[in-house]
């Protein structure tokens, strides 16, 4: 992850707490130090190396001189995640929770993380939340709305809030693929082709070519179906499907 601000951190933290801290009225959040901005940003990048004992001391720093500050408490909690500590991390993910209650990278984050517990009617609240934060993006807050809603296997759910995000990005592949995959499993394939011929102008992808064998044969196009096979077998001699599009065993 680039550090391009000091809450890119926070579009990808996996953030908990109870719903009570994030339903009382905001508070005037806390700015990071130089200091502490540093520190947050040298725990990012040791993180995304894979460097997790120093990521934790960066993260110590951070809290030692920004400790009202709710991204350096995000910051440990990651940590904390990635340390497989997660009653640790829980409890700075609700400090940084109380700290800015209407933050919506900060609720964003906290939606994924309930998704990824399973708790995915909390994680659905806490990104509506997030979409009402207008200081920041709501492509992130759809797009995790949207993966989490799938991942729930509501099919129109998660097309609802991709179609917003695509709105906002529309030559993002990602969200392409995804309602492509909606369309199948909603049994539309010729709007499933549709996606994923946008996503296959955007150039080379394995992935694309995948979902394209499995849209046309769901279209009863054996012509076109052998035809993406063909490109997907030459261009990505060695792509395993998964998921949807994995051979069955």
């Amino acid at each position: 992850m680039r550090p391009e601000s000091v809450l890119a951190l926070l579009l990808c933290l996996a953030l908990a707490g109870p719903a009570e801290a994030w339903e009382k009225a905001p508070k005037p959040a806390a700015r990071l130090s130089e200091a502490g901005r540093s520190n947050v940003m040298l725990a990012q990048a040791y993180l995304e190396a894979g460097k997790v004992d120093a990521a934790e001391q960066r993260a110590k720093a951070a809290l030692a001189s920004d400790g009202d500050v709710a991204v350096a408490h995000a910051t440990m909690a990651l940590v904390r995640a990635k340390q497989n500590q997660h009653d640790k991390a829980r409890g700075e993910f609700k400090r940084a929770l109380a700290l800015a209650p209407a933050d919506g990278a900060v609720l964003n984050a906290y939606g994924s993380w309930l998704c990824g517990q399973g708790e995915r009617e909390p994680a659905d609240a806490a990104f509506q939340l997030a979409l009402q934060d207008r200081m920041n993006s709501t492509l992130q807050p759809l797009v995790n709305a949207g993966q989490c809603a799938l991942m729930g296997r509501e099919w129109s759910k998660g097309e609802g809030y991709l179609r917003q995000a695509l709105a906002i990005a529309p030559r993002n592949r990602s969200i392409l693929l995804m309602l492509g995959e909606t369309q199948l499993q909603l049994g539309r394939p010729m709007e499933a082709r549709a996606f994923v011929e946008r996503a296959d102008s955007l150039g080379p992808d394995a992935r694309t070519l995948a979902m394209a064998v499995r849209a046309e044969d769901a279209a009863g196009d054996a012509i076109s179906s052998a035809r993406y096979r063909k490109r997907l077998n030459q261009e990505f001699p060695n792509y395993k499907p998964t998921g949807e599009g994995a051979p069955k065993q």
